[in-house]
């Protein structure tokens, strides 16, 4: 199975040959993941395909500094997910 960091990295087309990098991209990876589990907070890292869509998406908008931008252009599927946290907890 392939590990979330090689999914991300894919999705970024970086091959995190620096240590540093590495660790970079895997504290952005975990920051995203808290961040979307106040969404979810049942999030299935190995199988749930709309978070870990999000979780790419947000490293690459950490990685940029653009957080915030990620809200933004991201609400309806936060939104989404959610609806679907609310749902699980039922």
């Amino acid at each position: 199975m392939t590990s979330l960091q090689d999914k991300v990295r894919r999705h970024l087309k970086e091959s995190w040959q620096s240590e540093e990098r590495k660790a970079a991209m895997n504290d952005y990876i975990e920051e995203g993941q808290a961040f979307l589990n106040r969404y979810c907070p049942s999030i299935n890292w190995d199988s749930d395909l709309r978070a870990i869509s999000l979780l790419k998406n947000y490293v690459l908008y950490a990685d940029s500094g653009a957080v915030d931008e990620f809200i933004v252009n991201y609400k309806s599927e936060l939104f989404a997910l959610s609806n679907l946290g609310k749902t699980k907890k039922q």
